[in-house]
């Protein structure tokens, strides 16, 4: 089941009426923190500017000397053990110790209230843990090496505007704070940046379904790529001979976007320790190419098929969604569908924004699926499929074969009787524990691989979901995010539009090891050089 998290609260609920408590008494309206960034010859100057009017105050039930502080639009600190208090991060060129960051902290406002500390994410079904609090200060300044991209040094910078006295059991608030960070290098490329290489794309792939691939190895070059396939057998069935390879290979040819094919019986993967499972199954440490590396170096996918029919049918998906040869009028149409859940915000909210921000830029069409709605069962979420739809959204509990937050569960059996086979098929982010595992007969495969009664490719265009019991709130942070910076960078590709989301989510939440887990629960079933289209 997909776990859940309240970001400072651990024990309970908060009392239903909060305090509110003015930090500016000249600012009326909601609080704001602006970022601007001005290029110099140099590098940038990342300009950052905390506007706190107010903020909302409640008490924490089970834990009387702590409160809970929140503001509309706000994101609070997500430190275990730390109190939560307003903050900014952002993603920046160069190492850190060669990063500047100056801090005008501006007026003080002393609020007589402790902030409780940010706690450990749980599983919904486990009890309550150690109650987890560091009373120590903490700096006004946060740096967090996160290795290099494509030979680019990254450092997050995290500033925040509050800090804990502990002793005095309160609060003091810093609600004009402005910080300027001035760095050697530029971001503004990231995404996009291109390095001289000899192919662009890899595939490796056992020798039984290269058959499979011919099509779209030849679609591939025709779109402008050179591709370079090598035969699973060729390389070594172990992970450690896997990992060699590719890290060999990006060292030789800076390659930027690579394709697994097969299950993960056929293609195996690596198993790392997250918060959601000891052995979490991970494609993502494959494309590390450094040490003490976070952000992977290549855009991958992988095509979850133990066929090669199954993985011509999958990659025949991605040419037709690229080429935009279904009826493509559905790109305007997205499918959002939330649990009755989470807070601060809930399932719903989260869903909305999506959907609130695609119709303000593009005036996309939602149809919209809350748990409580009589319509949130498999008929009516088939018949937004069967109209055609560009995109999908789902935020709630996941079973690896269901998605369980709907009215009545939505299960494989109903992915297999979706018939949009003639229009457009959405591109899936499901925020769910389980169902992107990499196996046979779970729902984010049976999205890939379901046919209708003539044999036509139904359900998804592409699918990215969690390979076991993800966290609440990381992972829809990310969902917000790749919506959000693909309207704002204009963002062109499945694998830029999929990375921004990762990376508004390390700037949007304080905890790295959550961030760093969230990267390796999330799998691709499709592949990362295609088109990204909402309209």
């Amino acid at each position: 089941m997909k776990r859940f998290l309240m970001a400072t609260v651990l024990l309970g609920t908060v009392a239903a009426q909060a305090e509110t408590i003015r930090l500016q008494s000249n600012m009326r309206g909601i609080s704001s923190i602006h970022l601007n960034t001005v290029p110099t010859i140099a590098g940038e100057i990342h300009e950052i500017q905390f506007n706190l009017a107010k903020v909302e105050v409640n008490t924490l039930a089970g834990r009387p000397e702590f409160k809970v502080f929140s503001e509309k639009e706000i994101s609070f600190s997500q430190d275990v053990g730390f109190a939560s208090v307003p903050f900014k991060s952002i993603v920046v060129a160069g190492e850190p110790s060669t990063t500047e960051v100056i801090v005008d902290a501006g007026p003080s406002v002393v609020v007589n209230s402790l902030s409780a500390p940010s706690q450990k994410e749980m599983s919904r079904n486990a009890q309550a843990g150690t109650w987890i609090f560091t009373p120590k200060s903490r700096p006004m300044v946060r740096k967090d090496y996160l290795g290099t991209y494509r030979g680019q040094p990254l450092t997050r910078v995290t500033i925040y505007a509050a800090a804990a006295d502990y002793s005095a059991k309160s609060m003091k608030f810093f609600p004009s704070l402005r910080a300027q960070i001035v760095t050697s290098g530029t971001v503004t490329d990231l995404l996009e940046k291109e390095i001289e290489s000899s192919y662009d794309y890899l595939i490796v792939s056992p020798r039984a379904l290269l058959p499979g691939l011919q099509d779209f190895v030849f679609y591939k070059n025709y779109r402008g790529h050179v591709v370079k396939t090598v035969a699973l057998e060729d390389v070594g069935s172990d992970v450690a001979k896997i990992s060699a390879f590719f890290k060999a290979e990006y060292k030789e040819n800076k390659y930027k976007y690579a394709l697994i094919v097969g299950t993960d019986t056929l293609f195996p993967n690596h198993s790392v320790n997250t918060s959601g499972s000891a052995k979490t199954p991970s494609d993502y440490p494959y494309f590390l190419m450094d040490s003490n590396d976070m952000i992977p170096d290549v855009q991958y996918g992988r095509v979850v098929a133990s066929t090669p029919e199954e993985v011509k049918r999958q990659t025949k998906k991605w040419e037709v969604y690229q080429e935009r040869r279904s009826d493509v009028s559905g790109l305007l149409h997205m499918i959002g569908i939330a649990s009755n859940e989470g807070s601060a915000p809930s399932d719903e909210e989260y869903v909305k924004g999506i959907e609130s921000d695609l119709s303000a830029a593009y005036g996309t069409k939602s149809s919209h699926f809350h748990q409580d709605s009589p319509t949130s069962k498999p008929g009516p979420i088939n018949d937004a499929f069967n109209k055609g739809s560009g995109y999908l959204t789902y935020l709630g509990h996941g079973s690896g074969t269901s998605w369980a937050s709907t009215g009545t569960w939505y299960a494989t059996a109903d992915a297999k009787k979706i018939e949009n086979a003639n229009v457009q098929q959405p591109v899936i982010i499901d925020v769910a524990c389980q169902n992107g595992i990499l196996k046979k007969g779970y729902l984010g495969e049976t999205f890939m691989n379901a046919v209708d009664s003539r044999g036509d490719a139904v359900g998804a265009a592409m699918y990215y979901g969690g390979s076991v019991n993800i966290s609440w709130h990381p992972p829809a942070i990310m969902a917000r995010g790749i919506v959000k910076k693909t309207i704002a960078q204009k963002l062109r590709t499945i694998g830029d539009a999929l990375l921004a989301g990762q990376l508004y989510l390390l700037e949007n939440h304080t905890d790295v090891e959550a961030v760093r887990d969230n990267f390796e629960w999330y799998h691709l079933f499709g592949e990362a050089s295609s088109n990204f289209y909402f309209k």
